[in-house]
């Protein structure tokens, strides 16, 4: 039986269990040999496949969000969804999904996923900003979203334009930049936390430190 690839990457399977559901993601087995970690930390212009990564917060607050809010008949929109954790995961629960990246090829892993586990997504590669206006949703996710700062202004903006009247914000931050410009940005804007909770969690002897946020907007605020 011939291996299953995508493009130059060969495919394997991460069996994932989120709030008693079992979730069957794509992924790269063998990730490590198209990451150069000597060109990362000489090289700025140096760009790892950081989509193909499964992050530690994209995964773990989903049982606790799963416990707080049912997804059946649920529109929900997946920022920046990399390899589609949050959204194949939301679909199984029985959420309407629509995921958005700027690259393709993790669009193609997350069709996969989504095969393996029987259920639809609707993707589009593409910027947020540039993603159809007129679309609101019930919860916006943006997992391990936070990276470059100098956007952090027209992102929160983004964000908080596609959610309904009565509609959730989740953010789950990792910290891995300096991300307050972001929550200034979003507050200037009217929002405020609805619910909060700090996960902590290892990765490679590290301790990382993540914190989940939802947020509903005030109305009258702009």
């Amino acid at each position: 039986m011939s291996e299953e690839r995508i493009g130059e990457f060969r495919v394997g399977y991460q069996s994932l269990n989120f709030g008693g559901r079992d979730v069957e993601l794509a992924m790269i087995p063998d990730l490590e040999q198209y990451l150069d970690r000597e060109r990362l930390l000489s090289d700025s212009n140096y760009e790892p496949p950081y989509w193909s990564l499964v992050w530690s917060g994209a995964q773990l607050f989903l049982p606790g969000f799963f416990s707080r809010h049912g997804m059946a008949d649920v529109d929900l929109l997946d920022v920046g969804c990399g390899l589609g954790v949050v959204g194949v995961a939301a679909a199984v629960a029985g959420a309407r999904v629509t995921a958005i990246d700027r690259e393709v090829m993790p669009l193609e892993f997350l069709a996969r996923s989504c095969s393996r586990n029987d259920v639809e997504v609707e993707t589009h590669a593409i910027e947020l900003a540039a993603f159809a206006p007129e679309r609101t949703f019930d919860h916006v996710i943006g997992a391990e979203l936070l990276y470059e700062r100098d956007s952090f202004p027209q992102l929160a903006a983004d964000l908080l334009d596609r959610l309904r009247p009565t509609g959730r914000l989740t953010i789950v931050d990792a910290h891995r930049v300096d991300t307050s410009g972001f929550y200034e940005s979003l507050h200037a804007r009217g929002a405020r936390i609805v619910y909060s909770e700090k996960i902590e969690v290892r990765e490679e002897k590290t301790l990382v430190r993540i914190d989940v946020a939802e947020f509903a907007v005030s109305v009258g605020c702009s």
